[in-house]
């Protein structure tokens, strides 16, 4: 799915979607920039279709 920025920020205000922290000049047409840190993880298991962040996926 390709959402618009104009649709983004509604999802967004709706509380559909939470991105935190937002810099609102991230949003860009049809993208979120993303900020990454010097770390990242490099998850292995590819069976699931979406890794969420709030649960251990061991």
């Amino acid at each position: 799915m390709i959402l618009s920025d104009r649709t983004i920020r509604e999802l967004l205000a709706a509380g559909r979607i939470v991105i935190d922290p937002l810099d609102q000049q991230d949003i860009q047409p049809s993208s979120v920039d993303l900020h990454l840190d010097n770390r990242f993880r490099v998850f292995l298991n590819h069976t699931r279709r979406v890794i969420d962040v709030k649960q251990d996926q061991t």
